[in-house]
């Protein structure tokens, strides 16, 4: 490893550290196995075990199934891409995040741990080729949006998200979206909630960035201090990629949420 990278590496976490071990490794590498070296992407920790809380865990019949789908799941995902250099750039961060936050998951338990890996998989599974327009399902890290069309520049907007690890937070915003442009605009639907703002005063503002869509909270000088539709330190700004279906969102527990295929 450099040292330039070895400087940078020693105020990171621990995944921070195994990525750049990963990258010193490659450069060493001929191109024709870069290529085959997705676990830098693709593989969950057990992919390098002195990353990891307990690398026992990692003999688990059941967790090395789940850390080779895992894997697999995510090159299949990267090919219904097809190429796109900002679709597969966002899917990678998304990915280093999975395998960052596997670690915290390591820790709560070989139980918790499977759960994690199988929603991981899914949340994989789920990923869809680019499309035009807003309508459809669509998946950031933490959380998925559903636009449903109600005419020409009027949408149902369903947005959620979850802290995947403990829980800390949860988000939930249920909206009405109107075309401003090239932006939709989201705002509290009321008639969904007898009339009351639950948003109070915030709102979203979804627009394009390529095949990606960007979400960003707007406060419009609400009182509240915090998103009032999230938990503490919760968030619904991200970048979303295009989903065939609404996933299971990745979380170490179980929910009641259940898959929703409508587009």
């Amino acid at each position: 490893m450099s040292q330039s990278c070895e400087r940078r590496s020693q105020n990171r976490n621990r995944f921070g550290r195994m990525l750049c071990r990963s990258i010193g490794l490659l450069a060493l590498l001929p191109v024709a196995s870069i290529a085959q070296e997705s676990s830098l992407f693709a593989s969950s920790p057990c992919g390098d075990r002195s990353a990891i809380p307990d690398p026992e865990v990692c003999e688990n019949p059941i967790i090395k199934r789940l850390d080779s789908a895992v894997t697999a799941a995510y090159e299949q995902a990267k090919g219904r891409l097809q190429g796109d250099q900002a679709l597969t750039s966002d899917l990678q961060d998304k990915q280093r995040f999975f395998v960052e936050d596997s670690n915290n998951a390591h820790a709560t338990g070989a139980g918790r741990l499977q759960r994690y890996l199988e929603t991981w998989q899914h949340w994989l599974d789920a990923i869809g080729p680019p499309r035009e327009g807003f309508a459809g399902a669509w998946i950031s890290g933490t959380g998925s949006l559903q636009i449903i069309p109600r005419d020409k520049t009027t949408f149902t907007v369903l947005v959620r998200a979850n802290e995947p690890i403990q829980g800390i937070f949860t988000c939930e915003f249920i909206g009405v979206g109107r075309m401003d442009g090239e932006v939709l605009d989201v705002a509290w639907d009321k008639a969904e909630t007898g009339d009351d703002d639950d948003a109070e005063g915030w709102t979203l503002r979804i627009h394009r960035s390529g095949h990606l869509l960007r979400l960003d909270q707007r406060r419009n000088g609400s009182v509240a201090s915090s998103p009032p539709f999230c938990g503490v330190q919760g968030s619904l700004a991200d970048s979303y990629l295009p989903a065939q279906y609404k996933p299971e969102p990745v979380l170490t527990w179980s929910t009641t949420i259940t898959k929703d295929r409508s587009r």
